[in-house]
């Protein structure tokens, strides 16, 4: 078990090392899968009630989209402080991990499209939301 916590945490600490020098993102977590959650606070824009940030997913392994191979997603969120929701509105998918690669899939959401998307505890979301809102 010591081995295993031991090699999560090497990993870790190697991810975050091998970020991109002109982000600045904020490792929040990771899924059972390997999956590391990110968000660059750097990013955060004032837009009225909503806050916007840039958040990342970075995959252990390639997953397929269009036929293609994505190592890593980010996206441009919505997070609504007061009423502990939030939306993502753009999604970029990249050929390599961290942002890095080309660009193997685009999604932009239509403003009046987003759907908000209700913030659980205890979830990586929330620790999103935390850092957008100043809360926690």
């Amino acid at each position: 078990m010591f081995r295993f916590v031991m090699s999560r945490m090497v990993f870790f600490l190697l991810l975050m090392m091998s970020l991109p020098s002109y982000a600045a993102w904020q490792f929040l977590g990771a899924t059972s899968d390997g999956t590391a959650y990110l968000i660059d606070p750097s990013t955060k824009k004032n837009k009225g009630q909503l806050i916007e940030m840039h958040t990342m997913q970075n995959l252990r392994s390639a997953r397929l989209v269009n036929g293609q191979k994505f190592r890593s997603a980010v996206g441009q969120t919505l997070y609504n402080c007061t009423d502990k929701t939030s939306a993502t509105t753009l999604i970029r998918q990249f050929s390599g991990e961290l942002g890095e690669g080309k660009v193997v899939s685009s999604f932009k959401q239509k403003p009046n499209e987003i759907i908000w998307d209700a913030i659980l505890p205890n979830t990586i979301l929330e620790k999103e939301w935390q850092v957008a809102c100043g809360a926690g």
